[in-house]
């Protein structure tokens, strides 16, 4: 029974190593391709001119309202 213990445990290693290697090469893949992928960043576009008005007191706007950028 121990030698088949011992050899059970020697498998239990060597799997975990080729598990370890396995996951290693697939995380270098997926970083290279990741990279590969990645476009640059574009350039913002200058903000306009255009000024706010500061909000009154009350909190209730009396301009138009300002769109929102998502």
């Amino acid at each position: 029974m121990e030698p088949l213990v011992i050899f059970g445990a020697g498998l239990v290693i060597y799997c975990g190593y080729l598990a370890l290697l396995d996951s290693c090469k697939a995380w270098r893949v997926c970083r290279s391709e990741c990279t590969a992928k990645r476009t640059p960043a574009k350039k913002r576009r200058a903000a306009t001119g255009r000024q706010r008005q500061p909000k009154p007191a009350t909190g209730i706007a009396v301009c138009r309202p300002l769109l929102q950028r998502i």
